[in-house]
């Protein structure tokens, strides 16, 4: 069972991006930071990191085919993009 959130508005390219990235980079990466930092190790919290940035794998792609073939300046809306220029 995934679950997940949509946002069927308007937003820009780069908040689009933003939100895409936040699953990945709080539950994967931020933790696994804090940990380098303090040279403490828990291992459930890095099996945790590791198992969901493979899930969010998803996520990343959709990141990058954003970046590459949408315009900047452009809106996204339901999975399409609107020019705005």
């Amino acid at each position: 069972m995934f679950l997940y959130a949509q946002y069927k508005g308007k937003m820009t390219r780069t908040r689009s991006c933003v939100i895409l990235l936040m699953p990945f980079t709080i539950i994967s990466m931020f933790p696994l930071l804090i940990s380098s930092i303090t040279m403490k190790t828990v291992y459930w919290i890095a099996y945790i990191s590791i198992v969901n940035a493979f899930l969010s794998s998803g996520d990343l792609y959709l990141t990058i085919k954003t970046l590459r073939y949408l315009p900047k300046g452009s809106t996204v809306k339901f999975g399409w993009w609107i020019n705005n220029k």
